[in-house]
């Protein structure tokens, strides 16, 4: 795993990622500083997925807001782009809502600055929702934060950067890298799935996010009792950080030789519910 940054160093390496797109640096560049707001968390480079299956790079993206900004067009990613970023989170084109500033012939510096301005305050006016949640890049991966509110739901997108600190959750104490599961109890499992092909897997969670398909590639598996699974994938940031998400809890509904099929039956977990439980 790369070492964590600190959030002046992440956040320029942030900016610094769109430093070849001479129009989108500056219009991102912009709209950051005049925001000036560390409580408004924003990513670049985020990865859409359309209705037809392609995916494209945004180039800013608000998650607390599900608002993304678009400078000219909407980037479609080549095959050899779409397998660079198969790791990462992929936020689906019908929930976001897109806010386009163009940079094109007809455009000039106060037409750019009149569309950021613009975003500005909109965004300005979405922080005054009540049910805003202000971001810090401190608590982003904090554990205690999580065991604090005692349960942890999809929409609250929380990220982890180990397995370890996602087993913490449930009283499980753990210095090193744990397997691609860990069983809770007889019945329950924290699985860390790769959610896309790697090796000897192809795992496929469908667009909603309510199916998980588990494909071995070459081999039967060989299946035993098939656990109800809390599921946190392994993911990567637009910078190659590694990190898990709780994407809920699946259940096996059926399986062959090769193939198991999950479905989602929970998007909330409480940790007291896993707490000194131990394996029978």
């Amino acid at each position: 795993m790369k070492n964590n940054l600190d959030e002046l160093t992440y956040y320029a390496r942030l900016l610094t990622k769109l430093r070849n797109k001479k129009y989108e640096f500056y219009v991102v560049s912009r709209i950051i500083h005049l925001l000036n707001d560390t409580e408004i968390q924003f990513t670049t480079q985020q990865v859409v997925r359309k209705n037809d299956g392609r995916r494209y790079l945004i180039d800013l993206y608000f998650p607390q807001f599900q608002l993304a900004v678009e400078v000219d067009e909407s980037y479609h990613l080549s095959n050899e782009e779409a397998d660079r970023v198969r790791e990462r989170e992929i936020v689906a084109y019908t929930d976001v809502e897109f806010f386009r500033i163009k940079c094109d012939d007809n455009s000039n510096i106060e037409s750019v600055h009149q569309r950021i301005n613009k975003l500005i305050d909109k965004i300005r006016h979405l922080k005054k929702n009540r049910n805003f949640k202000a971001y810090s890049y401190q608590d982003e991966f904090s554990v205690d934060k999580w065991l604090k509110v005692g349960k942890l739901r999809i929409s609250d997108g929380a990220k982890f950067r180990t397995h370890a600190d996602v087993l913490r959750l449930f009283g499980k104490n753990f210095t090193l890298h744990q397997a691609a599961s860990s069983p809770l109890n007889e019945k329950v499992q924290v699985w860390f799935p790769k959610l896309y092909k790697n090796n000897d897997w192809i795992n496929f969670i469908s667009p909603d996010g309510k199916i998980i398909e588990q494909t071995r590639v070459g081999n039967d598996m060989e299946i035993k009792e098939i656990k109800d699974s809390i599921v946190f994938a392994h993911q990567e940031d637009v910078l190659g950080n590694i990190y898990y998400s709780f994407k809920g809890v699946f259940r096996c509904t059926r399986h062959t030789e090769n193939e198991i099929y999950y479905e989602r039956i929970a998007t909330e977990i409480n940790f007291s519910d896993y707490e000194n439980k131990k394996i029978k």
